[in-house]
């Protein structure tokens, strides 16, 4: 179905109406204010639809029954209305728009909410304490804004928090010590693209349910903590910041997480070899970044038993010796990045067997010719 055209403004004349669901068409226009006003309205879903204009304060008055409101991926502007006594509402999704000004913080009224998605907006200021005050929420996702500051103690405190999405922001200052504890039922944490400082807490390890930890694009530094008892896992991405680790043990840590899909560890300060033990990680691994490093020593012929590799990036390190011949068993590589190393010797034949290879291919070559003329 692809609907057009405006919400026609009797519709909130409906007196019965309880499920409103229009998402993925092409409506266009404002949001009728008698919809808004609707006292039966339980359901409404207008995501992903070319609906502008202001969100209609009286979506979030007291004698409203909405249970979940949807309007992500249009293109609503202004503030976000202030809640006045709603005790339904447990889903809010305004992700995707163009929304500004601050989060208010009477959203902490809406004592209901379990889910507050408001990324990818044009929101600004700092986030709001009284977020931590709503009793069961378990999804905050604040990506993607210009939000500043400290992110508040008492969210770090959230213990029925699931989702905890604050990347691509403006924050600042250190993640606590023993977030791994404190957030005990996270599934995944997204800091990346912010300013936050210090070292990665050891205590992320007891996060046992944790799938996806994205800290990358920051100031973080030294060591990376051995993160193995992470079961869960499947997206690790702590690239580009200041971490300085021995390569070894990090590879050693995570071949336990036989659930990863994708280790992003590039632009940082790693040093050591690529141990054997590269081929223990997980079988399901498609993406393995380890760009803009100081790694050293030889790839190691083990890098070939990751047999579902769609990317492998070890460019702009000090890698020596030859490319091993067991790079021929990755035939699913896409992207095969092992420029700007110290890499000698000939292609191996066995490249020849990577069908899906891209023309990055030709980056191996362009060095290899330009390694042999210094």
């Amino acid at each position: 179905m692809e609907l057009t055209g405006v919400l026609p403004d009797c519709i909130g004349n409906l007196t019965s109406l309880q499920s409103l669901l229009l998402a993925r068409n092409n409506l266009e226009g404002t949001i009728p204010e008698s919809l808004a006003r609707s006292s039966s309205l339980i359901e409404l879903n207008l995501s992903r639809n070319n609906l502008s204009g202001e969100i209609p304060p009286s979506f979030f008055n007291g004698s409203s029954k909405l249970v979940t409101v949807d309007l992500q991926t249009n293109s609503f502007v202004g503030k976000i209305p202030l809640p006045r006594n709603m005790g339904t509402l447990r889903f809010l999704d305004l992700t995707g728009n163009l929304l500004s000004g601050r989060i208010p913080p009477s959203l902490a009224n809406i004592s209901s909410l379990s889910s507050i998605l408001l990324g990818q907006n044009n929101l600004s200021g700092p986030i709001p304490e009284s977020l931590s005050q709503i009793a069961n929420l378990n999804k905050l996702d604040l990506s993607g804004n210009r939000l500043s500051g400290f992110v508040p103690v008492t969210l770090y405190n959230k213990s029925s928090l699931e989702f905890f999405g604050i990347g691509n922001n403006s924050l600042i200052g250190k993640i606590p010590p023993d977030i791994g504890h404190t957030l005990p039922n996270l599934k995944s944490l997204v800091m990346s693209l912010n300013r936050f400082d210090g070292s990665i807490p050891t205590s992320l390890a007891n996060a046992s349910n944790l799938q996806m930890l994205d800290l990358s694009s920051n100031h973080l530094s030294g060591s990376v903590p051995a993160l193995g008892s992470l079961r869960n896992l499947n997206k690790l991405l702590l690239g580009s910041n200041r971490l300085g680790a021995d390569i070894w043990s990090l590879i050693t840590s995570l071949t336990n997480c036989t659930r990863l899909l994708e280790l992003s560890m590039d632009g940082n300060n790693l040093n050591g070899s690529l141990p054997k033990s590269i081929g223990n990680l997980s079988t399901h691994l498609q993406k393995l970044k380890f760009g803009g490093n100081q790694i050293t020593g030889i790839i190691p012929d083990e890098i070939g038993k990751l047999i579902h590799l769609s990317l492998l990036e070890i460019n702009t390190n000090k890698q020596s010796g030859q490319i091993p011949m067991t790079i021929g068993n990755l035939k699913k590589l896409f992207i095969l990045n092992l420029s700007m190393n110290e890499l000698s010797g000939q292609i191996p034949s066995t490249i020849g067997n990577l069908s899906q290879l891209a023309s990055f291919i030709l980056i191996i070559i362009t060095y290899l010719v330009k390694y042999r003329q210094i």
